[in-house]
């Protein structure tokens, strides 16, 4: 199967929900963006609810099924991840509103892939070969340049 449109798409998404973030948060003060950032991602996930329960109900069940099969050590990783992303949705605010996107937000993404990079090495014992280590001085000396 081809994968180019599947990255297109979540390119698109990448580039278009932080440029958007960034204009939202020009005309409004945290909080209120805090406050129409989640209503409009409870409004999709309420629309992905009302389709699995009318066309997809077995699926909702396989992914209830699928959560009772987790040990106790990913449901309080779950918990910890939630949190994260709670905060760092109010800090992205701030950080939004304070400075340049084009300076901020690649630090941010290049940091968080060399992030996952290092985990992905440590905990997963994951390959590490010429390829990611080229990788890696790359995005340090374009983080570098960016700032």
């Amino acid at each position: 199967m081809n994968y180019l449109i599947h990255y297109v798409i979540v390119l698109m998404a990448m580039i278009s929900v932080p440029v958007l973030r960034n204009t939202v948060s020009l005309h409004l003060d945290t909080i209120q963006f805090f406050y129409i950032w989640h209503a409009v991602y409870s409004v999709l996930y309420l629309l992905m609810a009302v389709y699995f329960l009318n066309y997809k109900k077995s699926e909702i069940v396989n992914v209830v099924n699928g959560f009772k099969k987790l040990p106790l050590s990913v449901y309080i990783f779950i918990i910890i991840t939630t949190l994260f992303i709670l905060f760092s949705e109010f800090s992205l605010t701030i950080l939004y509103s304070n400075f340049e996107l084009s300076s901020f937000y690649p630090t941010l993404m290049g940091l968080s892939k060399l992030s996952i990079i290092a985990i992905g090495i440590l905990i997963f014992k994951e390959s590490l070969n010429f390829e990611k280590i080229l990788g890696v001085i790359l995005t340090v000396l374009g983080i570098y340049l960016l700032n």
